[in-house]
């Protein structure tokens, strides 16, 4: 009996140091998790603004892409890139346009 005992006395010792290491390891994990969260938040964020912007941007890309269609092959741009200039076209025709390929 008295065996027995002690043994009891062993095995609630181990099994509170045991139980200090989970609660330390808890805490650790509790912490990573908010990080993990608050960057998850953050990346989300970054996300929905991005698709907001492309959104907005993609149905001028596709109106650019028509009038490039439009434009044809044979004419040429007199301007330098993101700034105004003109498109020479077939019999002497000008077509003034802003081309704001750079923001």
């Amino acid at each position: 009996m008295k065996q027995k005992n002690e043994d009891v006395g062993a095995l609630m010792e181990r099994l509170q140091v045991d139980q200090k290491k989970a609660d330390e390891v808890r805490s650790v994990v509790v912490k990573e998790e908010a990080v993990a969260k608050e960057k998850a938040a953050e990346t989300e964020a970054i996300k929905n603004d991005a698709e907001k912007d492309l959104n907005e941007a993609l149905p001028a890309l596709e109106a650019a892409t028509k009038v490039w269609g439009r434009l044809g092959r044979g004419r040429e741009w007199s301007g330098e890139e993101g700034r105004r200039g003109e498109w020479s076209g077939e019999k002497g025709a000008v077509t003034k346009m802003f081309v704001a390929l750079t923001r």
